[in-house]
């Protein structure tokens, strides 16, 4: 049987973790995968621990080119060319997938129609050495354009499969991005669908490397975490409005009117006054989380853009 789904993963010192990840792979029930392995220039064991792995598993494969560093996003952006299959999906070196990740994504896209971009994806477990596996990740359902503009990110990549017709979008898009998952789930709200299956398929490792932390678990950390980043944290975040209006520059021609009118409003927020902006929200039905409130509580008491975050 041909392989049907490219996993891509990005490496960049993860000599204490990718081997774990890589058995998990392994171990997956889901067994026609072919996995793409690019290292960014680590100074650990890391390409030695997958070297050593590709010659046991014909599936694996370290890429080699002369790109050099690329960093977390151009990492994963290098490898998306070296999927030839159906379906492709981004994974970290420190995860670790329960074996059934792959079995259940898969099934779930097979239902989905395939003449237009699809994404699914998963919850997932927490997990750190001091405290072993935790409660399931809080995961939110994304289902349209509203619920995306006020994001700084999109659904975690290593939780989503996606189809060629969503990755062919992804390919063509050569402009600025917060980071390559955002890209994908942007591109799958505008043109596609995206199916969230509400069962932890994978561990998400918590450590002090992570690139992106997992979200925080009861209305009081949401509540602690909100007054304590009101001071450098704004409504909008720089790098993920200007992704926004790269990417709808680059498909203007083939965005609906209807996502194209809500996105030229939603490109002038940062000229509305406070009530203006109240009324955007509201009127659009924007989320964050799968709540409005959020987004009110942002525009009533921050500025408007992160004071840390410039896109340049």
């Amino acid at each position: 049987m041909n392989s049907e789904i490219s996993i891509l993963l990005a490496s960049y010192n993860g000599e204490r973790y990718i081997e774990q990840q890589l058995l998990s792979l392994i171990g997956q029930t889901y067994k026609e995968w072919q996995l793409y392995v690019r290292d960014d220039g680590s100074k650990d064991e890391t390409v030695t621990i997958v070297r050593r792995y590709e010659k046991m598993d014909n599936r694996i494969h370290l890429v080699t080119d002369e790109q050099g560093s690329l960093g977390c996003i151009g990492n994963f952006l290098a490898l998306l060319p070296y999927s030839k299959t159906a379906y492709t999906i981004f994974c970290d070196q420190d995860d670790f997938w329960l074996e059934n990740k792959l079995e259940v994504l898969w099934k779930t896209m097979k239902r989905r129609r395939q003449d237009v971009p699809q994404l699914v994806y998963c919850n997932a477990y927490s997990y750190n050495m001091e405290d072993g596996v935790g409660q399931p990740e809080i995961a939110y359902a994304i289902q349209s354009l509203p619920d995306m503009l006020f994001r700084c990110g999109g659904v975690q990549g290593c939780s989503s499969l996606f189809n060629d017709k969503l990755k062919k979008l992804v390919l063509q898009y050569h402009g600025v991005t917060i980071m390559h998952d955002f890209t994908v789930t942007f591109l799958a709200v505008l043109f596609g669908e995206i199916t969230f299956i509400d069962k932890p398929l994978m561990l998400y490792r918590q450590h002090e490397c992570n690139v992106t932390g997992i979200r925080p678990k009861s209305l009081l950390q949401i509540a602690l975490n909100f007054w304590k980043d009101n001071k450098r944290k704004g409504i909008l975040n720089c790098k993920t409005f200007e992704t926004m209006k790269q990417i709808t520059a680059c498909f203007c021609d083939q965005i609906s009117n209807e996502n194209l009118k809500l996105l030229d409003d939603f490109f002038e927020f940062p000229n509305l006054s406070r009530l203006q902006m109240l009324n955007f929200v509201l009127k659009n039905h924007c989320t964050l989380y799968s709540k409005t409130y959020p987004i009110l509580l942002k525009i009533l008491t921050r500025k408007l853009w992160d004071n840390h975050t410039t896109f340049l």
